[in-house]
């Protein structure tokens, strides 16, 4: 439909084969580039459905019911498509650079407990292209690996890679998984949607707990973040959004004990080259503004300006657009300076 749901025209893709689940993917960047795929490889379409083309993928992609393509949030070029990983190599993912005109195969993870099968979900990350995230849903093993240079390396976000005993050592359920995200305005808080409902990590995996707001303990599908809010759809019980401003953004730790005053640490890393992460932290909940100064004293940005849950904090300026030199972060609480931090851009 291209007005607004009015009315529909039926969209044929390749072959008449069909699927029992079909996942589409597009971009907000690049909004009529949409992706989907069979076993035959990957089909892309630049006319938002009218006509399309296909990639094909003869290694590593296996027939199946199901599977995920995902276009990156912080990259439109860069598309992740696939049926799961398996160690002898009959499904694995595949990872384009060039908006899905040609595809890498990405080797079996060496990890630990891993699923070894399907994936059952595929997410990408808002500012970082080259981190991706596939979600598993086998019982006792892994169920989120994340990768942050296109697939070359992995790392088990789920606490079940060297686990004994088939339980997770982080608190993550041992359930089925099927959708993540990444919180834009605090990469740190991760949620995701489970076969029991929502958990979420506000330590970017350290610490997993179900999420008390409100939804219901069902089946999660998909989560997705527009116009500032975050929706969820699960299976049965409807679509429901938050808006992004209410999404809980303090430390995750019980017992973890609170600041004893407002501070902010040094960027990492320091010199950077376009983008580093800052730290806060808040002794109590405060309304807080970070804001970049470059060496003439004039505020080139607004990293953020709203109220936070007592606790550490964390967010990423991204630099891209400016040039090599030294810059200035600066934290405001209630109307009075709390520190200043000099920044180094290196290009």
């Amino acid at each position: 439909s291209i007005d607004g749901g009015v009315t529909w025209d039926h969209v044929l893709v390749g072959t008449p084969e069909s699927k029992f689940i079909t996942t589409l993917a597009s971009s907000d960047s690049a909004p009529n580039s949409v992706y989907t795929f069979k076993g035959d490889g990957v089909w892309y379409s630049r006319d938002f459905g009218a006509t399309w083309a296909l990639t094909p993928i003869t290694e590593g992609m296996g027939k199946w019911a199901g599977g995920n393509v995902r276009v990156s949030i912080a990259d439109s070029n860069v598309v992740w498509a696939g049926f799961g990983m398996m160690s002898d190599g009959w499904r694995s993912m595949h990872v384009s650079k060039d908006r899905g005109l040609s595809f890498t195969r990405i080797a079996h993870p060496p990890l630990s407990n891993f699923p070894n099968w399907v994936n059952s979900g595929l997410a990408t990350h808002p500012t970082e292209a080259g981190t991706a995230y596939v979600l598993f849903s086998i019982r006792g093993r892994v169920k989120v690996i994340e990768t942050k240079d296109y697939g070359e390396n992995w790392t088990d976000l789920s606490g079940f890679a060297n686990s004994q005993t088939g339980i997770s050592s982080n608190g993550f359920p041992d359930v089925a998984v099927y959708d993540l995200v990444v919180m834009p305005h605090a990469t740190q808080v991760l949620w995701i949607g489970t076969e029991i409902g929502l958990f979420r990590s506000n330590n970017y995996g350290r610490s997993w707990r179900y999420a008390h707001n409100g939804l219901p303990a069902v089946s999660i599908w998909r989560i997705k973040i527009r116009d500032d809010q975050v929706i969820v759809g699960t299976h049965g019980r409807g679509i429901w959004t938050v808006p992004l401003s209410e999404v809980f953004v303090g430390a995750d730790e019980e017992g973890s004990p609170l600041p004893a005053e407002f501070s902010l640490s040094e960027n990492y890393p320091n010199p950077f080259n376009a983008a580093t992460t800052i730290r806060f932290s808040a002794p109590q909940q405060a309304h807080v503004r970070l804001s970049i100064y470059d060496l003439t004293g004039r505020r080139i940005s607004v990293l953020t300006d709203r109220v936070y849950a007592a606790g550490e904090h964390e967010l990423q300026w991204n630099a891209g657009a400016h040039a090599s030199g030294v810059y200035f972060c600066r934290m405001e609480s209630g109307g009075r300076l709390i520190r200043t931090r000099q920044l180094t851009l290196v290009r």
